[in-house]
Formats: structure tokens, sequence, C-alpha cells
């Protein structure tokens, strides 16, 4: 069958049972924690101090996360900081 629809068995198998990559499990897991920071400083908080927060709670646990990922999860979430005229 697989000859047939021009894939590999890999390929097939894999389509058959998907399961999250490590990365997209690690990403749900960073939104949480950048909504939680978001919200915690009244969306007031931009890429660069949400970056900052993040890395100073990953620490303890010897992670790091850098700041173009969190503009990329802060897109996928839509969220963006509260910015005033003055």
């Amino acid at each position: 069958m697989c000859r047939i629809l021009g894939v590999s068995r890999a390929q097939y198998y894999r389509y058959r049972s998907p399961k999250p990559s490590k990365r997209r499990a690690e990403d749900e897991a960073l939104k949480q924690w950048i909504l939680r920071i978001f919200a915690e400083f009244k969306q007031r908080y931009g890429v660069m101090k949400i970056h900052h927060e993040l890395n100073l709670e990953l620490q303890p646990l010897q992670r790091r996360c850098s700041p173009r990922r969190i503009s990329r999860l802060m897109k996928e979430l839509d969220i963006h900081s509260v910015t005033v005229n003055k």
C-alpha cells in the first residue's frame, strides 16, 4: 500500500499514530508560564521583560529560553504588551 501511495513505511506509521514532539510539549508548557507572567504583571510586559522573568524562574531547573522563542509563542497566543502614549 505504501508503494502505491508513494510514501515510506516510517511516514505512514508516524501519520497513523502521531504524538507531540518534545519541542512541542515544551512549547505548551512555556505558553502556560508566559500567560501566567503576562497576567501577573497586568499585561504590561513585552518579550524582553517576560524573557528576563521566565529565565529567572527556569534558572533553578537549569533551563533557558531565547527571546525569539518567546516572541513566537506570544504571537501564537496572540498577546502583546499594552502601551500608553505619553
